[in-house]
């Protein structure tokens, strides 16, 4: 206890928050001649130590609490016990008087026999004879798969991968447990686990617990294809809505709990078609989390299959906090059923999905037909783009909820109104899942005084499995998509990529200011008047509205005539880009005398933050006014944080003036491909050689607004 408080010391330090999970099934004694007792099992005594332990540096939350990110500790932890055993009924009266929730989750199998597979195993190992059981290996198997039986144990080699489960189950467990039945018909009639009654008339209505699904016949559903994944899961939800009155769960808790990011794929794909929230796991690590709610990303978390020990309980912490990281860890494949070997393997455009996407999805070799995936979407469109790039995202990024959000996707993808028929997205797909994934951001440019359309390569990750080669793909096919392909504030991965003489780059410069804090107030022209038929103006003609400002015309064109390349501004691009942008809302800034614009400062709100997404002045005493009057107003708003970058020296040196700051450089790129030719080449080389007169970029030239 000791190390732990020291330890636990240490970790506030960090001012992170924590979320740990503890996972039980039976609390009580254990007797060795009853086979119902095999189940993990802590004892009483034990469990009610190991919550008061944990209560001495955590803060019980339920699962309810996580999903609306009410977090209040720094440490927080949720208590679920699977399968249901009835033996529940002995520590959740307790666990109601200390005011701590807990969540239940039953299998629809074991709730309805009295019994599950695991079950069915030890009363074979209990009550028949080690010969009865090889017998039966024997004729099913075959005397080879016998003598792999001689080599362990009925308990073990019952519940390996080879052969396959469903095999084992069938051809063996189940015989094996029918002739058990025949003489003792009265197993799984003691109530072993609670039944649906049970459920109904002393959990579901309780407000300190939540319900979960914990499958439909508790196989191991890492060994299923896709399919299974959602016939198991979509009937299972139909059974908690016939047995608990309608009662729909959002809840997942995955059987035997080993994560592996094609059954988390999965479980992804028909958990948003059911509109669940969140898949539990079983792992030995807490979590990082922030106090967000997740509106859009289905959550995987794992829980510690808590020990009956309390001194490997106590490790188990250290253990779990050491390794503390957000969602679950992406696995490399190497532990996956059918890892090595040959693999089907293909870069899959979003139109290719949209055309084949029944075909592309069934790779996995289940056989089924578009018609046949009814359940879960049945009655529901479901874009298969969408579907796919979202239950990906839940595992690259799942701490990114705009990642997931439908809004945002059509929004810079989908409806962009300058991809004219390309395609929004291209997936590194291997065996039936996407592994990879980079998306396609299409916007107006000028380049030498032409327009034309670029694209900005956007999102380009992968999961550990997936090989470089093919995600390399992706980018290649990007880089067709259009004659220039941008890169604004780059990943690590595309940094180390942009080499060769069509990439250049320029450097931006971030500057982050607190508009309220010491230092600020620097000198500002006028003051902040009343509103003025929906705009705010400021003495001096600075006008503040969240409407595209008429009169700006001329400014945007003066800019975009004298830059030899860059976005092609225009009242239709900021309008799409800000105006219909789903995650922040516009404000635009006008500086005027009488009725010409002199300086326009185009931002994105959200909350307290400001993103400063372009600016356009006529000259630099005119963006030096605009500027001053810009942070006045932000001062007298009480807005907390502005963001202002850009590549122009000018720009730089007048947001320089304002404090307190900080800063960051990074650079963006841009790809430029054959199509422009010798000419085109030669125009941007003499740009990228010379920013200060020929670029200007800022936010707005790229997909990285407020988010």
């Amino acid at each position: 206890m000791v190390k732990l408080r020291r330890f636990l010391g240490r970790l506030k330090e960090s001012k992170q928050t924590f979320l740990l999970g503890l996972n039980y099934h039976r609390i009580g004694s254990v007797d060795r001649n009853n086979p119902f007792h095999q189940l993990h099992t802590v004892h009483p005594f034990i469990f009610k130590l190991q919550i008061r332990i944990v209560g001495r540096f955590a803060g019980f939350v339920s699962l309810g609490d996580i999903l609306e990110g009410n977090l209040p500790n720094r440490f927080n932890a949720f208590i679920t016990f699977d399968d249901t055993s009835s033996s529940v009924r002995r520590i959740t009266p307790w666990l109601r008087t200390k005011g701590i929730p807990y969540a239940i989750c039953p299998c629809v199998e074991i709730t309805e026999q009295g019994f599950g597979v695991r079950d069915q195993v030890y009363w074979i190992i209990a009550k028949l004879s080690p010969e009865r059981i090889r017998r039966q290996v024997a004729q099913a198997l075959g005397e080879e798969e016998a003598l792999r039986l001689d080599a362990s144990s009925f308990y073990r080699y019952s519940k390996g991968h080879h052969p396959h489960p469903d095999v084992m189950r069938q051809q063996v467990i189940t015989p094996l447990f029918q002739e058990l039945l025949e003489a003792h018909p009265d197993i799984g009639s003691e109530g072993a686990y609670l039944s649906w009654d049970a459920i109904e008339r002393e959990y579901r209505y309780d407000s300190l617990a939540t319900l979960a699904n914990h499958s439909l016949g508790h196989g191991n559903m890492g060994l299923f294809s896709q399919e299974q994944v959602r016939e198991d899961v979509a009937l299972s939800h139909h059974v908690f809505q016939k047995r608990l009155d309608g009662f729909t769960p959002s809840i997942f808790a995955v059987p035997f709990g080993t994560y592996g990011n094609p059954l988390a794929y999965d479980l992804s794909l028909v958990a948003r078609e059911l509109k669940y929230r969140l898949v539990l796991w079983v792992s030995d690590v807490a979590h990082v989390v922030d106090d967000t709610v997740t509106h859009h990303h289905i959550r995987h978390l794992g829980r510690l299959h808590v020990s009956p020990s309390l001194g490997v309980f106590i490790r188990q912490l250290i253990q779990a906090f050491l390794g503390a990281r957000q969602g679950m860890a992406v696995t490399d494949g190497s532990q996956e059923e059918g890892a090595g070997g040959s693999h089907r393997m293909a870069v899959v455009s979003a139109s290719d999905l949209r055309e084949q996407g029944a075909s592309l999805q069934d790779q996995d070799g289940t056989g089924a037909s578009a018609q046949d995936r009814g359940g879960a979407g049945e009655g529901t469109e479901r874009d298969p783009v969408q579907a796919s790039a979202f239950a990906l995202e839940d595992l690259l990024r799942p701490e990114k909820d705009y990642a997931a959000s439908a809004d945002y996707f059509r929004h810079a993808f989908t409806d962009n109104p300058w991809r004219e028929g390309r395609p929004e997205t291209f997936f590194a797909w291997v065996d039936g899942r996407p592994q990879g994934i980079g998306y396609n951001f299409f916007m107006p440019m000028i380049l030498g005084g032409q327009g034309l359309v670029g694209n900005y390569w956007s999102g380009w990750r992968k999961l550990p499995a997936c090989p470089g080669l093919l995600s390399a793909a992706l980018l290649r096919k990007g880089l067709k998509l259009t004659d220039i392909t941008g890169s604004y504030y780059p990943s690590t991965e595309m940094d180390a990529t942009v080499q060769g003489k069509r990439w250049f780059g320029v450097e931006i410069t971030r500057l982050t200011f607190s508009p309220g804090g010491e230092g600020s107030d620097k000198p500002v022209v006028g003051s902040v008047d009343e509103s003025v038929d929906g705009a705010q103006r400021l003495k001096g003609d600075m006008e503040v509205t969240d409407t595209f400002p008429a009169g700006v015309e001329g400014l945007l064109g003066a800019l975009n005539a004298r830059l030899s390349f860059s976005i092609h501004r225009s009242p239709r691009l900021y309008r799409w880009r800000l105006e219909s942008y789903p995650l922040a809302k516009p404000l635009y800034f006008v500086w005027r005398q009488g009725s010409k614009a002199l300086c326009l400062l185009v931002c994105q709100t959200r909350g307290e933050r400001l993103l400063v997404a372009d600016v356009v002045a006529g000259n630099s005493r005119d963006l030096e006014i605009g500027l001053s009057h810009f942070f006045a107003w932000c001062r007298e708003n009480g807005v907390e944080q502005v963001v202002a970058e850009g590549s122009n020296a000018a720009l730089i040196e007048h947001l320089d003036r304002y404090a307190p700051h900080t800063r960051e450089v990074f650079k963006s790129y841009y790809y430029f491909g054959k199509g422009l030719g010798a000419e085109g080449l030669a125009l941007m080389a003499a740009a990228f050689a010379d920013p200060k007169r020929h670029l200007f970029e800022t936010p707005l030239c790229g997909d990285l607004l407020l988010r």
